[in-house]
């Protein structure tokens, strides 16, 4: 027997019984499909980036936070508190933490972020594989710390 929602359903022994899953744990693989790779791409982004509020807005005076989310399309998006820049130049050593400033080498003169001035266009194969590995010798450094950092935490 459905409630007028179609939500519940009873078994044979009288106990409700749920139509659907819930939030019950999906295998981490490909979404196949563009569209619905976009759609779950923009709706964990939000969940997570308001988690990270949720969390910044209750431990303001204690904790720095940064994430940096690619797009299925490569486009990059960030959440940070104090701000993105300040905790990512912190991390590379590069300012004194929430209230240094933060971030100096990040900004370029008009406030944009220094990788707004990179014109991927007009470099050569060399200089591009020079900018990969330096990339991602920056990401394994990045993965490392966070590995480093959780595993403390636990």
């Amino acid at each position: 027997m459905a409630d007028n929602n179609g939500v519940m359903m009873m078994s044979n022994n009288n106990t409700p019984r749920k139509k659907t899953k819930g939030k019950s744990k999906i295998p981490m693989e490909l979404i196949r499909d563009r569209k619905s790779r976009f759609v779950s791409f923009s709706k964990r982004k939000k969940g997570l980036f308001k988690k990270m509020d949720m969390l910044s807005s209750s431990f303001s005076s204690y904790i720095e936070m940064a994430g940096i989310v690619f797009s299925p399309t490569g486009k990059p998006y960030s959440f940070g508190y104090p701000s993105t820049d300040a905790v990512v130049g912190r991390f590379l050593g590069r300012d004194g933490g929430v209230n240094g400033g933060g971030g100096g080498d990040l900004k370029n003169r008009e406030g944009g972020f220094w990788w707004d001035d990179v014109n991927v266009d007009s470099l050569n194969l060399e200089q591009l594989e020079a900018l990969k590995c330096s990339l991602e010798e920056v990401k394994n450094i990045a993965f490392q710390k966070a590995v480093d950092i959780l595993s403390d935490g636990s």
